[in-house]
């Protein structure tokens, strides 16, 4: 059967920490944002997922996986890492309007390298394999780089990411090839303990097969004070360009407010908010006036517990030809230890997309409300396996024929970290 490329979502957890730097800094910029999966897990979810990979990483956490000696080799350090996922989902998405039930086999062999201590890189392939004909057997290519130095008073970031990816997607409604090529670059100066300084850049390319492609280029800069040892807020002015392939090119301008709090260790939260003017080139429409916003909140009444929500209203170029998406969403997700070797997480989450026309006097032309919930139980054994029993469940309802769904998926998932 014919071999394309297919996204990884079965390493999400094991990517994680070398993205996080650049998903940041990509939320705050306004950069292109990926299409919903009817295999993806909720915003809030995915915050769980990174903090814990980030704990494995880190030597200060009681979770640190310490690396086997065989793979130390000064100052690079090998993680190997192997993934399998078996899924059976029902409803999903093969081409508009068409509906097929399937079983997804996964297989995902990759390495995370730390080269020294403040650079890591992960390359992640995943072989994806369909029961059914409906849909086409996939490999993906996931390449993640990130890290960072200082110089004087000032610290700078690079974050460099390259993926390809098959999925049935709810904003396409089939099954659709992406490629995507990222870049951030950021820098920021401490004039004292109050005032700092950021900077930053993003270029973010995406193509896909039979849709609109994109490329663009976008900056956020704020200025933060430390009001108090937990709490700082911050101002932030940006603006950027994107280029269609099919459609209309766009420029837009941000100004933007942002609060975060750390309350003790069990409870921080952090807040952003604004608006956006966008300018749809070579059409007579008015401007594209929004708010923005976004909001990431975690508490920890227990050792082993963990709440997390997280919201949000993004507007960026769609995959749908001479379109904006203005998307609203809003998830939560709780982590439970049970029996100390068992995780419980519940995840659910909402999520409003609107579609405009911006070759038609920017009017409303389609409206999806998307419901998701799910529940993922992993188990750890020999200190580096894990084993994962996992439920998902999304609806779409849409104002547009061929885009209303409902599909379930019920799945195991094995995974070994040297």
């Amino acid at each position: 059967r014919e071999m394309s490329f297919a996204p990884q979502n079965v390493c999400l957890l094991l990517l994680a920490f070398p993205l996080c730097i650049a998903s940041g800094v990509a939320r705050a910029q306004g950069v292109v944002s990926q299409s919903p999966s009817q295999l993806d897990v909720s915003d809030a979810h995915r915050l769980i997922d990174a903090e814990r990979a980030a704990s494995a990483l880190d030597a200060s956490s009681p979770f640190y996986l310490k690396p086997n000696s065989f793979l130390d080799w000064g100052p690079v350090i090998a993680r190997p890492h192997l993934s399998t996922r078996v899924t059976y989902g029902n409803n999903l998405r093969s081409r508009a309007g068409g509906d097929a039930n399937t079983l997804i086999e996964q297989v995902s062999p990759g390495s995370l390298f730390e080269l020294g201590s403040k650079w890591r890189l992960d390359y992640t392939p995943t072989m994806s394999f369909y029961s059914s004909k409906e849909f086409k057997d996939t490999l993906a290519q996931s390449i993640a780089l990130s890290g960072g130095t200082t110089y004087g008073d000032w610290s700078f970031g690079l974050s460099q990411s390259y993926s390809t990816s098959s999925q049935p997607l709810i904003e396409t409604g089939r099954q659709t090839d992406q490629e995507s090529f990222n870049t951030s670059l950021s820098a920021a100066r401490h004039f004292n303990s109050k005032w700092l300084l950021e900077f930053g850049l993003v270029q973010s390319f995406r193509s896909a097969q039979t849709f609109t492609s994109s490329r663009s280029w976008s900056t956020m800069d704020w200025l933060n004070y430390q009001v108090a040892p937990r709490v700082s807020v911050a101002a932030g002015v940006g603006g950027g360009y994107d280029s269609l392939s099919a459609g209309s090119d766009m420029a837009f301008e941000q100004i933007q407010g942002r609060v975060n709090v750390r309350i003790a260790e069990k409870l921080s939260l952090s807040l952003n908010g604004g608006g956006e003017v966008r300018q749809i080139l070579d059409t007579n429409g008015d401007p594209l006036i929004n708010p923005i916003y976004g909001a990431s909140i975690q508490y920890r009444p227990f050792q082993y517990t963990t709440l997390s929500l997280s919201g949000n209203r993004t507007v960026s170029s769609s995959l749908l030809q001479g379109q904006v998406t203005e998307g609203t969403g809003l998830s939560i997700a709780m982590n439970q230890r049970l029996l100390g070797r068992v995780y419980l997480t519940l995840s659910s989450g909402f999520r409003n997309t609107r579609f405009v026309l911006s070759n038609n006097g920017l009017s409303l032309d389609r409206t999806d409300d998307t419901i998701s919930y799910g529940a993922h139980l992993t188990y750890g054994f020999m200190k580096r396996a894990t084993m994962g029993f996992f439920y998902n469940h999304n609806e779409n309802t849409s104002t547009s024929g061929g885009f209303t769904l409902s599909s379930s998926q019920v799945g195991l998932e094995l995974s070994y970290r040297f």
